[in-house]
């Protein structure tokens, strides 16, 4: 009897697409397990006696952090059992998907690219940190630079499945639901 493949999903998509929002609506629908990578890292960086994150990556620097914070990601899944599958809900870039490959042999990995409009990213910080415009642009543009220095772009391009966030999570569910479905992965509930 051959071993079925662990379902992996990786959502890959800059900073206020919907990932994150689209990866809790997933969990129920699915029986997916969530790997939350802000929580991941943020808790390596706290274990390692930083107080922000961002700190930890300035002392770091990118690759480290992508492989700290993957390798993490690996040691908490392979720690699952009988999990359906699995949520990534941001991609690192290539360093991070070599890894996964890698370490994760009975995975079968899909990743899909999200993306919205830069205004309603400018929106959305805006309400998730309460923020000014101004603000919001600042802390868009930090984490832009961050995931366009650690390759996400080629991550977004060689996705085989691409969804545009037009601000209905309904919408976006179904364009994953028809996606999961070529691969026999169906809901649990709709």
């Amino acid at each position: 009897m051959v071993a079925q493949m662990l379902p992996l999903i990786i959502f890959a998509g800059y900073s206020c697409s919907g990932k994150s929002t689209v990866s809790k609506r997933l969990i129920d629908r699915y029986g997916f397990d969530l790997m939350e990578q802000y929580v991941i890292y943020r808790e390596i960086a706290m274990t390692k006696g930083f107080k922000r994150t961002r700190y930890w990556l300035a002392d770091v620097g990118n690759e480290v952090f992508v492989s700290e914070t993957t390798v993490e990601t690996v040691r908490r899944i392979q720690a699952l059992t009988n999990s359906k599958g699995v949520i990534i809900d941001v991609s690192y870039g290539p360093r991070m998907h070599a890894i996964l490959n890698s370490s994760l042999p009975n995975a079968r990995i899909i990743t899909i690219a999200i993306s919205a409009e830069s205004e309603e990213r400018v929106k959305r910080m805006m309400g998730r940190m309460g923020a000014s415009l101004e603000e919001a642009e600042v802390e868009l543009t930090f984490r832009d630079k961050f995931l366009s220095e650690i390759g996400l772009q080629t991550i977004i391009e060689a996705s085989e499945f691409r969804i545009k966030n037009k601000g209905s999570v309904e919408s976006v569910l179904l364009d994953i639901d028809q996606i999961l479905g070529k691969y026999g992965i169906v809901p649990l509930t709709m």
